[in-house]
């Protein structure tokens, strides 16, 4: 055991003066700013009205708010992904993607029977390692299956009288502190390391054994 730690000092030591570690620490300085950057805005996608239920969900908070759109599906999903992949910093991309989940996942997600039930879709857009965007969408998904209904079957929402939307989105940010940001940076600069010694030593004896193994069916 003293020996095995010994020799994880001397590879550590090793690799903290290698240029490998300064390349490292670069990227993780590179890393480290990319979790700081300032959040996105929320895009808006109409007005905000408050949410219907008045519920604040015990895992992702209050609802940002509700907004009604005759766009399809695939339309919002496009518009926040666009809009949600911009820092407030000088406007700086930032990496965004969306995540697709089953609409019957809306009640552990959002802890809320009532927004279960109401689920057309449900989809997060990420910005890895950083927050994302939970969109709960209720009502009609496309004009062509829209177009397939009869007028009854057809969803309609009225926010205002006279103001006819076929679709709802329920919108909540999921944004980690600055403190938790760090702490999870911290974690990544201290695991990495000893994950790829880790690794290299099984590989390292995983190949002496094979080496071995066939020498000995050579002698053989």
């Amino acid at each position: 055991m003293i020996a095995s730690f010994s020799d994880l000092k001397k590879k550590l030591k090793r690799l903290f003066t290698s240029k490998t570690i300064h390349c490292y620490l670069v990227l993780m300085g590179i890393f480290l700013g990319y979790l700081l950057l300032p959040s996105s805005a929320v895009p808006q996608i109409g007005e905000k009205f408050l949410s219907e239920t008045g519920f604040t969900s015990d895992l992702l908070g209050p609802p940002n708010g509700t907004y009604f759109t005759n766009l399809e599906k695939d339309e919002a999903i496009r518009f926040y992904l666009d809009g949600y992949s911009r820092s407030l910093l000088l406007n700086l991309p930032l990496p965004a993607r969306a995540i697709e989940h089953q609409p019957e996942y809306a009640e552990e997600i959002i802890n809320d029977m009532h927004t279960a039930k109401n689920t057309s879709f449900l989809v997060e857009i990420n910005q890895p390692f950083r927050e994302s965007l939970i969109i709960k969408g209720y009502g009609e998904v496309g004009r062509a299956e829209r177009e397939e209904k009869e007028a009854k079957q057809i969803k309609k929402f009225e926010p205002r009288k006279g103001e006819i939307y076929f679709l709802k989105l329920d919108i909540y940010q999921v944004r980690p502190t600055i403190w938790q940001k760090v702490i999870s940076w911290l974690v990544y600069l201290i695991t990495i390391p000893l994950v790829v010694i880790f690794s290299w030593n099984q590989t390292k004896k995983a190949g002496e054994a094979i080496k071995s193994i066939l020498l000995r069916g050579k002698k053989n």
